[in-house]
């Protein structure tokens, strides 16, 4: 009996180990999961990704933030505006 209570006592204490008050740590995170799946808690807003220009060179493919318009010909994929 007394290492059941001995068990309970030291599963508490590894599990308050990894709850922290911040609201980070492993247990924390499956609170809130729990909870948002439970209360319909608004969500923050999603930042807007930023374009991406890749193109293709000698060795790899090379990606820019600008499209590189005298490189159509080698403009492997983007995201962004289309560059024509």
């Amino acid at each position: 009996m007394m290492w059941r209570i001995a068990l309970l006592a030291l599963l508490v204490g590894v599990l308050t180990g990894c709850f922290r008050l911040d609201g980070e740590g492993p247990v924390s995170d499956s609170v809130n999961f729990l909870v948002d799946r439970v209360v319909d808690r608004p969500k923050p807003p999603m930042k807007p990704l930023e374009p991406i220009y890749c193109y293709r060179t000698l060795a790899v493919v090379d990606c820019a933030s600008e499209p590189q318009l005298a490189d159509d010909r080698r403009l492997v994929g983007h995201y962004g505006p289309a560059t024509r």
